[in-house]
């Protein structure tokens, strides 16, 4: 008889894969369905925010404050005459150059009807650079955790009020939290694949960012350091300092243009400001509560002795730099700055040193005023429903912030997290206000939602 062999059929793997390319092709369609949807809500949330922004610009605030009037000064001179600040103009180098070129480049370009006090273009401008940072906000985040983050710090970005107060006020804090935004984005991409030549570029972009906001220059040494930890593990320590260098040469390549001719304007080494004396003297000055205002009500008397003309102008109203010519006037073998920054080291001395508490409860009162206090914008109440969002979306970035560098251990976020303590040490000395937290916010939410998309991954994932 003859024997039958049987064949077993052959295994799942060796079959040829018949099914495979309809599996690819479903796969491909739903990325691309992903992709879209993403792209379409991406789309929605800019518009969004420009909206509001626009329409914020079309009304805009008067400069009340005299870093506004200062800004729109100085612009002006640069669109007109080429020079920064008038000869009339008391200290023009104490504000840093960004925003009044920004300004000026935007008064030169402009063809609309201006405002009573500034030209249309300049608020333009201002939503322009506003809305340019929710994408800005959205690829840092999407960098660090997929898209799904990328929209929740977008959409932060687009809808937070103080945020969208700024396209109606001639302030550097738009530049400054676009610009930091970029930063944040540029370490978190050096951190990925640590090289020299990408922290010099996450270098280049946060000194362009201290043009805007020169107080966070103290931060420039401590993202360096950073960047040596980031990269120490992959590339050891010699690379590793080498990519701390680097990023240290971006920031010093962005400002020396400016450094250099500012220095040789005032004849000394100028710091991208002269903005120090007066801001570390009101922040440190204890019967002021080392606050503007506060000053002005301390001195605002013997103000008005000096100038009569004064003596019907409420303490809020007064001149802020009649206050500081006052104080600087006690030293008159010194210029102002210098004068400002000696009275400072007074105040240590007479306050710190013999008041020690009420020094540091000061100090820490300050602190938090920058990250509890919204900037309400002018004439605007602190409703407690504002309070609320405030301070919901930024505890939530913050903690976010903080679990996406200490739990989930991404790299990026510490970057983030070394300029927001730079920034709070120095608001708590120098003269602070709630609106310099605005400059940090856009890359908060970035690496906060994305913190919190992470954690929740390892969450579903079984790994806590």
């Amino acid at each position: 008889m003859a024997q039958t062999t049987t064949t077993s059929p052959a295994p799942e793997a060796a079959r040829p894969e018949v099914g495979g390319l309809p599996s690819l092709a479903l796969a491909s369609a739903t990325r691309a369905l992903r992709t879209t949807a993403v792209l379409v809500l991406l789309a929605a949330v800019v518009a969004g925010g420009a909206a509001q922004r626009a329409h914020r610009a079309g009304e805009p605030s008067p400069p009340n404050s005299a870093d506004e009037r200062a800004y729109l000064t100085l612009a002006h001179d640069i669109a007109t005459t080429g020079g920064y600040g008038d000869p009339g103009m008391n200290e023009p180098l104490h504000w840093p150059p960004a925003a009044p070129y920004f300004f000026a480049a935007a008064e030169k370009i402009d063809g609309s009807p201006p405002h009573e006090f500034a030209p249309s273009a300049v608020y333009t401008g201002q939503a322009i650079v506003g809305t340019l940072a929710i994408p800005a906000a959205f690829a840092a985040a999407a960098l660090l955790a997929g898209a799904w983050a990328g929209l929740a710090a977008a959409a932060a970005t687009a809808f937070y009020g103080p945020l969208v107060d700024q396209a109606g006020r001639a302030l550097s804090e738009p530049l400054g939290a676009l610009g930091l935004a970029l930063a944040v984005l540029a370490c978190v991409w050096a951190a990925r694949r640590p090289r020299e030549w990408r922290f010099a570029v996450a270098g280049l972009l946060f000194g362009l960012t201290l043009l805007a906001r020169a107080d966070l220059a103290p931060a420039a040494p401590l993202v360096a350091i950073w960047a040596v930890l980031v990269a120490r593990r992959p590339c050891g320590w010699r690379r590793a300092a080498l990519c701390g260098a680097a990023l240290l040469a971006g920031v010093v390549l962005a400002v020396v243009p400016w450094v250099i001719p500012a220095s040789r304007k005032a004849g000394k080494f100028v710091p991208i400001s002269t903005s120090g004396g007066s801001a570390i003297f009101v922040g440190t000055y204890l019967p002021g509560n080392g606050t503007m205002f506060g000053l002005k009500r301390s001195l605002g008397n013997e103000l008005r002795l000096q100038d009569t003309r004064l003596s019907d102008v409420p303490n809020f109203r007064l001149p802020q730099e009649r206050i500081l010519d006052l104080v600087a006037e006690r030293h008159p073998e010194l210029d102002r700055d210098a004068a400002l920054q000696r009275e400072a080291r007074e105040n240590f001395h007479r306050y710190a040193l013999h008041h020690p508490f009420s020094f540091l409860r000061m100090l820490g009162g300050k602190a938090a005023r920058m990250w509890v206090t919204p900037n309400r914008g002018p004439h605007r109440r602190l409703t407690a429903w504002r309070l609320a969002v405030h301070l919901l979306l930024v505890g939530l970035a913050l903690v976010g912030t903080l679990v996406a560098a200490g739990v989930v251990r991404r790299p990026g976020p510490g970057a983030l997290l070394t300029v927001a303590a730079a920034s709070t040490a120095i608001n708590a000395v120098f003269l602070s206000e709630p609106r310099h937290l605005l400059p940090l916010l856009p890359a908060l939410f970035a690496t906060g939602a994305a913190g919190w998309v992470l954690v929740a991954r390892r969450t579903r994932g079984g790994a806590f």
